[in-house]
């Protein structure tokens, strides 16, 4: 069924009668409530706005003689039901690997009668509302577009007689579906707490699965590499859970967190069995101002009653800054995962700068470096690239409060027939702050060899350092006077033989 307008109208039997007291049977019966029925390899598909509708139509009574029908009865739909058994399926949108924009079903139920039975959301609307209820043990698949497991309505109102109403089967929720449910692409919102907490599994095995705002009972739980689990609502709740008997990782689940300080607010997993995998957790600050969490575990967000080993659980982007604290995902002795906060470290980035003379070229290489931190010590060794005599290392994180200064590392890059001055430095770093940066500074002159550059003192190219005088101990300063007093006598022999 396909195409704006179009309506496929399913009812029963009508009902006929030449008693004028048979007007009565205006009112609605077991027998005029029409059903659609799929079989194995077939397939009912409504798109492009296209409608089916399962109930009972106009009912007529013929009285008398009187040649024309009268009808008494209503167009009442969304009383009859949709069974599929077998391979059966029912799409909304498109059958195909294209999806279309979805049609509308109104009946008293859908039943996914068997395993292979599926119902497929496959459709480019951005906010499809479906709210038929559903049942049976068949599969629930989300591929495109967005999917709202709507309130289910109440039935349509229709005339009936008193103690003769029709059995129909009208559940007021979709707590009858015990299938499985996989999203593959697009969205699957869950807008009501344990709106399909009795499926069978949820499989995300790409697209997103939303429950923001609510809490779920998602059972046996599978989030592929490309799959996410959302709970944020832009803050407006952080108490939603989800509840899974086991949990397979792999994908991304959001959280709202306030971060602040021991025990505050969030969304959370609470996991009752088996866990495996690795999964990201990507947390939203719910205003939360920042604050230490010394003295507690931290705050919440897996509640794990199964081991979990290092690393199944891991903030997506690394650790999270908020008001000059620092929070990371952390394994508690109890198996739980908490953010456990402290005051954020600082960042120092070193500057070299080169200084060429006397023809020296633009210098591009390599410069080591050593830095060294007190309160608490600590020391860190490095290179800087540098390109056209100038370069920056990568940040260097230290502590909050840490002082910090730098000296450059040896040896320093030979520059064939250049040499390098004594490198000279700028300040070194006060207190580190919290959550601060600073910046530490050298810089050299690169001279000619023999040149007499600052610095130079005739040494070696490239080390930088004037050629030392070798050091005499007490045995060679005592020689060494020996053959002067020697020489001193020689040479006043000398003298004497040429007066004479």
């Amino acid at each position: 069924m396909s195409g704006s307008g179009a309506d496929l109208l399913v009812n029963g039997h009508y009902i006929m009668g030449e008693d004028p007291s048979l007007n009565l049977q205006s009112n609605v019966h077991d027998h005029h409530i029409g059903k659609i029925q799929i079989g194995n390899d077939g397939a009912l598909v409504t798109a492009d706005q296209a409608s089916v509708k399962v109930g009972a139509a106009q009912i007529w009574n013929f009285q008398g003689a009187f040649s024309g029908g009268i009808p008494l009865s209503y167009e009442t739909y969304g009383i009859g039901p949709i069974l599929v058994d077998g391979t059966g399926q029912i799409y909304y949108g498109s059958e195909t690997a294209t999806p279309s924009a979805p049609g509308s079903i109104q009946a008293s139920h859908i039943q996914l009668t068997t395993p292979t039975s599926v119902l497929h959301f496959n459709h480019t609307s951005g906010n499809l509302s479906f709210d038929v209820p559903l049942k049976g043990v068949g599969r629930l698949v989300q591929e495109s577009g967005t999917t709202t497991m709507a309130q289910v309505p109440a039935l349509p109102a229709f005339p009936v007689e008193s103690g003769c109403a029709p059995t129909i089967d009208h559940p007021v929720n979709q707590q009858a579906f015990t299938g499985p449910v996989e999203v593959t692409a697009g969205t699957l919102v869950l807008p009501t707490n344990d709106v399909l907490s009795n499926a069978q599994s949820f499989t995300v095995a790409g697209g997103t699965l939303m429950q923001g705002g609510t809490s779920q009972t998602l059972n046996q739980v599978t989030l592929g590499a490309n799959g996410i689990l959302q709970l944020t609502d832009s803050g407006q709740s952080t108490s939603d859970i989800a509840r899974a008997s086991s949990w397979s990782g792999g994908g991304a689940v959001l959280l709202d967190t306030v971060l602040g300080a021991c025990g505050s607010a969030s969304d959370k997993l609470v996991i009752t069995g088996a866990i495996t995998g690795e999964t990201r957790l990507k947390i939203t600050n719910a205003s939360g101002p920042g604050a230490a969490t010394s003295g507690c575990d931290g705050i919440l967000v897996v509640d794990a009653a199964a081991a979990s080993g290092a690393g199944t659980f891991v903030l997506d982007g690394g650790p999270i800054t908020q008001g000059g604290f620092q929070y990371q995902l952390v394994k508690a002795g109890n198996g739980n995962w908490y953010l456990q906060a402290t005051e954020a470290p600082g960042q120092i980035v070193i500057q070299q700068t080169v200084t060429p003379s006397g023809g020296a070229p633009a210098f591009t290489g390599s410069i080591p470096f050593t830095l060294n931190c007190t309160t608490p010590s600590y020391q860190y060794s490095g290179n800087i690239t540098v390109t056209n005599n100038v370069g920056n290392s990568a940040p260097v994180t230290v502590a909050a409060g840490s002082q910090c200064s730098v000296a450059q590392g040896s040896p320093m890059p030979a520059v064939t027939g250049y040499q390098w001055s004594a490198a000279t430095y700028g300040p070194s770093g006060t207190a580190m702050p919290v959550g601060g940066s600073q910046t530490l500074t050298m810089s050299n002159n690169l001279t000619k060899s023999g040149g007499g550059g600052p610095g130079d003192g005739g040494g070696t190219p490239g080390s930088g350092n004037a050629v030392p005088v070798p050091a005499l101990g007490a045995g060679g300063l005592g020689a060494l006077a020996g053959m002067m007093m020697a020489a001193a006598a020689f040479i006043g022999r000398r003298r004497q033989q040429v007066r004479a």
